[in-house]
């Protein structure tokens, strides 16, 4: 039976294996989610360098579920840009939590009338509760995309690689926690990149979606070693309960041999009495009183 119950122990730790294996294979490969974002949703606005009294201009037009801003820089004592943000949602303040997505993907298209090299900004404006002020802010989490000079092309930005940039934080320096933060991202803000110089641009924007897994990989990781601790804390405790009830059997299986030899023994003594006595008299016959000679014999020995 020991043999058998380590034959089915070892069979249920291959099997886990090769579950906690499939699970693994499962989410690397497959287990995705995606979340789109409609690019023709009500609450789109434009935002340029005006509210920091600059002078550049820009407009952007929703057409076809794509989304075109054009901007004409001019330059003043403030950064020039232009800039477009889009809604996550159609509920304002409630944004989405981007903590199981691992990318942004990102089509566009991209033209630039002069010959100038530039960038382009993709913010993600989290909503989030200032303690100090009481007050909400959007925190700005910025990642950098050098367009190609095609059509259009696909970009894909990794969520862990978006930061909180500098400005943000001079703007913030009460706030103690300067970290990238996405879980209530409210707002996608693409703007014109850093260059100071004057640029016409015009950027069209064709999708925009996240890209994630149902589970994350700390909460995969957690799950797989609570399978197998629970695993071998079961074996543990099977092997414990099966070793309790091996001895609680050869206990009993001794207690059973203590009172059979108990048993034969008083019946020994029994019919050892019966065979030493006269039937009739209930006297010693000549057996008895030849085990009574012998055994005094043998006191005798043992005193002398």
């Amino acid at each position: 039976m020991h043999w058998r119950r380590m034959i089915r122990s070892e069979n249920g730790y291959a099997v886990l294996a090769v579950l906690s294996l499939s699970f693994l294979a499962w989410y690397h490969w497959g287990m995705n989610i995606t979340q789109r974002i409609d690019l023709d949703v009500p609450g789109v606005s434009m935002m340029n360098d005006a509210i920091n009294g600059g002078t550049s201009l820009g407009h952007f037009v929703q057409r076809d579920s794509t989304l075109s801003f054009s901007c004409q820089t001019r330059r003043s004592n403030t950064f020039p840009f232009c800039s477009v943000v889009i809604p996550t949602s159609r509920r304002a303040l409630q944004g989405l939590d981007l903590r199981r997505f691992h990318s942004v993907q990102i089509k566009l298209s991209y033209s630039e009338a002069s010959d100038l090299q530039d960038s382009v900004l993709v913010y993600l404006l989290n909503a989030e509760h200032d303690a100090i002020s009481t007050a909400t802010i959007s925190r700005a989490n910025l990642q950098t995309i050098i367009p190609v000079n095609q059509p259009t092309h696909s970009y894909s930005l990794p969520i862990a690689n978006f930061y909180v940039p500098s400005w943000w934080s001079f703007l913030h320096a009460k706030i103690s926690d300067h970290s990238a933060r996405l879980d209530n991202v409210t707002d996608i803000q693409i703007a014109t990149g850093d260059s100071h110089a004057r640029k016409n641009t015009t950027i069209t924007v064709r999708s925009v979606e996240f890209v994630g897994k149902w589970l994350t990989l700390f909460e995969v990781q957690f799950l797989l070693v609570a399978a197998w601790v629970l695993a071998v804390t079961a074996d543990v405790l099977a092997r414990l309960i099966a070793l309790k009830r091996s001895l609680q059997v050869n206990q009993s299986r001794a207690s059973l041999l203590d009172m059979s030899l108990s048993h034969a023994n008083r019946e020994r003594d029994k019919y050892r009495k019966l065979a030493s006595l006269d039937k009739l008299t209930g006297l010693y016959n000549r057996q008895g009183i030849q085990e009574r000679y012998l055994q005094r014999l043998d006191k005798k020995r043992h005193c002398f």
